[in-house]
């Protein structure tokens, strides 16, 4: 029984150290603020930025109010940052609209999960339709 126990541990541990293990940011929830770069972003933007999905999704808080809608894209993933840019699209003209603000929270899909790179936030505005 004793030799089993060992034999046992042994196929363990072979087969662990087989293959090399790599940080794949399997972690969820908030990412610590080091490795969040919102210097492009507005002062007044919200820069918060949360994982799921083994590290492949990403949620992120837009800015929106009135008449004004807000989108989130990839726009360029490598080997260290993640680039993020909203998109706030106003309707032409001067329109009646609310004086509210929104910051909805928006998903946006990776194609490998994020680990140690920098999500990097920047935001435009534009006039017209509503992108996508």
């Amino acid at each position: 029984m004793k030799a089993a126990v060992v034999l046992l541990a042994v196929l363990l541990l072979a087969t662990a150290c087989g293959e090399p293990r790599h940080h794949t940011g399997t972690r969820s929830g908030p990412l610590p603020a080091a490795q969040v770069d919102a210097s492009a972003l507005p002062r007044d933007y919200p820069h918060t930025v949360r994982v799921r999905d083994d590290g492949r999704t990403l949620l992120v808080r837009g800015k929106e109010g009135g008449c004004s809608h807000v989108s989130a894209a990839v726009t360029r993933q490598d080997a260290d940052t993640v680039h993020v840019l909203f998109t706030e699209s106003r309707p032409p003209g001067r329109p009646l609209c609310t004086m509210d603000l929104r910051t909805p929270e928006l998903t946006v899909r990776l194609a490998e999960p994020l680990g140690d790179r920098v999500a990097e936030l920047s935001a435009r505005s534009i006039v017209g339709k509503r992108p996508g």
